[in-house]
């Protein structure tokens, strides 16, 4: 297995990892960097999150849905490093998620996530409703699950549910509280490598 870990001393033009035949390493500053990049994609995320709730406190359905796509997209942010899709970056997915702890069945590295940062929005639209028996779909619904029961959830572009806080985008779903769960955890254990490997 290639072991992930940290040059000594710093190389402010080095290349991001140098690869010998047994391991592939980063030099301290470009490895602080990414870990400061990826904690405030996560910090992001989380405000988003806390203006999430005031949202739906205030019952303000556009900024709730501002919100949560604000959350969705920070996230998916922090989804796109931990897991890049580029192979030659395989290597940095795989230092951040050793180091900053983060487990195969993360939130962060839900598929959802990076499809809902990635694809262009004109292009899933245009898929979307393309996959849908009648376009009378409305925009947005703030109603808990139990109230849609025997409803499409195709007949909302936009869904939020105000008590589990599960959220639906066209074909997309994603549970906000538990991704909270997970940015916070995340953040912290930034906070934390940040702390023990500062280069300066």
């Amino acid at each position: 297995m290639v072991g992930c870990g940290l040059e000594s001393g710093s190389f402010e033009h080095s290349p991001l990892f140098r690869t010998t035949e047994d391991e592939q390493t980063m030099n301290p500053t470009s490895a602080f960097k990414l870990v400061e990049t990826v904690r405030q994609e996560a910090r992001f995320a989380l405000l988003a999150f806390q203006n999430l709730r005031v949202a739906l406190n205030e019952a303000d359905q556009e900024r709730i849905f501002l919100f949560a796509h604000a959350m969705a997209h920070h996230a998916g942010a922090v989804g796109c490093f931990l897991a890049p899709s580029r192979t030659s970056s395989t290597p940095r997915g795989e230092f951040l998620r050793i180091q900053l702890k983060v487990e195969g069945g993360s939130p962060l590295l839900m598929p959802a996530l990076r499809d809902m940062l990635k694809r262009a929005a004109d292009e899933e639209y245009e898929d979307w409703v393309g996959s849908l028996e009648k376009l009378d779909y409305l925009e947005m619904s703030v109603m808990p699950q139990g109230a849609l029961a025997g409803s499409s959830p195709d007949v909302f572009q936009r869904r939020i549910d105000p008590d589990s806080l599960h959220f639906g985008y066209r074909n997309h779903s994603l549970d906000l509280s538990r991704l909270a769960q997970e940015l916070r955890r995340f953040e912290g254990a930034c906070q934390y490598w940040l702390r023990e490997h500062s280069p300066w």
